[in-house]
């Protein structure tokens, strides 16, 4: 055992400390104190936040949780309870249980002026949010696309209490603090919660099945225009998060495809084909659980395909999945998504934001660019291969200072694309390392990257509740 004693000393006397380690003597929850942990591994995973706190407490089956807010917030914490308890019920409902060895979870959130975030740990998690996040309190019938981020971040968080603390790659059962762990499956460890995040938040009711059914279209979008989606293998992604994905150059949008955006696809696309079958993405969690998550002997991709197999009874499934995760394919959304009466279609972007919903009035020919614009022009933070951008030359580091002899600006930028044609010629002016460049743009016709998503005839059980009429075509 570790002993950790936490003396009040100096710190104001308002302050107060939350921690999820057991302590050695009976106190207040969050008084300052002697705690103990069973070994070093349990230490470091279990965060300190002290402070000036708010705390309010809830329990989901029978098993005390605690919400803790740092910081400035001005918000309707008892709002906030209310509506984490709900959505810890669905993500136990998807397991079946709750972890044998859980006796109470932290919802530990430093709530800042501008950040967002958040790290699982085995009986806590540490959140990070913008103080605007929260719900207004003079407003409770209000739930914001913010407030809307954050349940789904504490969701997410909440899930890998089970899937990622106690279920996770056999890789990572002796995690090594001295050097990088690799391992093959996040798309499956954090690609499938990201899947139940908003799942969760809308089988508890805290969004509708239009909402739900948007924010997911926006997320296939974004895979949509990644040119990595096409060049690099979730397997791939996974194994190179630490050179890769968290080392982010002017090159990743053309080669590294999100874990998370199309492992949650993925998690989609399965669960769509096993519904089909009778089946559920919620009953192979629960067999995955059982089989290497509640008594920890870790998973490799070899036994979850395996597992998969003895569910579904389906070769050309099981073959099927191991080829979205092994090849740099695209995933059958739209098949998938029919099999549960929901129906995928496209249109073209009117704007280099616009992922989903009713076209605008707007024309904004998309260029494959990425910049910040600043006070010298734009600043090209990323291109994208074979788009128009690309093929006039422009990379990572150029600063555009003038558009069809016009001072470069976003407006001006968004208002002289929205005034051309498909197959002009745009002129640019830019410097690179300091020396003053021209190229021009040949303008093509926007590709249909824009997803929409209807809801048609609820064909299965998907996604755990009835769809209400309202939400239908």
């Amino acid at each position: 055992p570790v002993l950790l004693s936490v003396a009040a000393g100096c710190a104001p006397a308002n302050w107060q400390l939350a921690c999820a380690l057991p302590r050695t003597e009976q106190q207040a929850i969050t008084a300052f104190g002697s705690f103990q942990a069973a070994n070093y591994a349990e230490l470091i995973d279990s965060p300190l936040m002290a402070g000036d706190l708010s705390v309010r407490e809830f329990t989901v089956n029978s098993i005390a949780h605690y919400l803790v807010l740092c910081g400035e917030k001005h918000t309707d914490i008892e709002r906030i309870t209310a509506d984490l308890l709900p959505l810890c019920q669905q993500q136990v409902a998807v397991f079946g249980a709750m972890p044998a060895d859980l006796s109470q979870y932290w919802f530990l959130t430093w709530v800042v002026d501008e950040g967002y975030g958040g790290l699982e740990h085995r009986a806590s998690t540490l959140l990070l949010c913008n103080r605007f996040d929260l719900p207004n309190p003079q407003q409770p019938a209000v739930f914001s696309d913010a407030y809307q981020n954050f349940l789904a971040l504490c969701s997410h968080e909440y899930f890998h209490t089970w899937w990622v603390k106690r279920a996770r790659p056999r890789d990572y059962l002796n995690y090594q603090l001295s050097g990088e762990q690799y391992s093959t499956q996040l798309w499956l460890y954090e690609g499938f919660t990201s899947y139940y995040d908003d799942l969760s938040l809308l089988r508890a009711g805290k969004v509708t099945l239009s909402q739900y059914l948007q924010q997911m279209a926006k997320t296939i979008s974004r895979l949509q225009r990644s040119p990595a989606n096409r060049r690099q293998s979730l397997a791939d992604s996974s194994f190179n998060a630490w050179t890769r994905f968290y080392r982010q150059d002017e090159n990743a949008v053309n080669a590294v495809v999100s874990y998370y955006t199309k492992g949650a696809l993925l998690a989609w696309c399965l669960d769509a084909q096993l519904q089909h079958r009778q089946l559920s993405l919620d009953g192979l969690m629960q067999l995955c659980w059982r089989e290497f998550g509640s008594n920890e002997t870790g998973s490799t991709e070899t036994q979850f395909l395996a597992l998969l197999l003895s569910y579904c009874h389906d070769h050309n499934l099981v073959l099927q999945c191991q080829r979205w995760i092994s090849e740099a394919v695209e995933l059958p959304l739209a098949e998938s998504l029919a099999l549960i009466g929901l129906e995928l279609s496209w249109r073209a972007p009117a704007h280099q934001n616009d992922l989903t919903g009713p076209a605008d009035n707007s024309n904004l020919l998309d260029t494959g660019l990425h910049f910040e614009a600043k006070n010298d022009g734009l600043s090209v933070s990323a291109v994208r291969n074979n788009s128009a951008a690309h093929l006039a030359g422009l990379s990572k580091g150029d600063v555009i200072i003038a558009v069809a002899g016009l001072k470069a600006s976003d407006t001006t930028w968004r208002e002289v694309l929205a005034r051309q044609a498909p197959g002009t010629e745009l002129p640019l002016h830019y410097f690179r390392q300091q020396q003053l460049q021209q190229t021009k743009l040949i303008l093509n016709e926007p590709e249909p990257t824009v997803a929409m998503l209807t809801a048609r005839q609820q064909l299965t059980s998907w996604p755990g509740i009835s769809w209400p009429e309202a939400d239908k075509a």
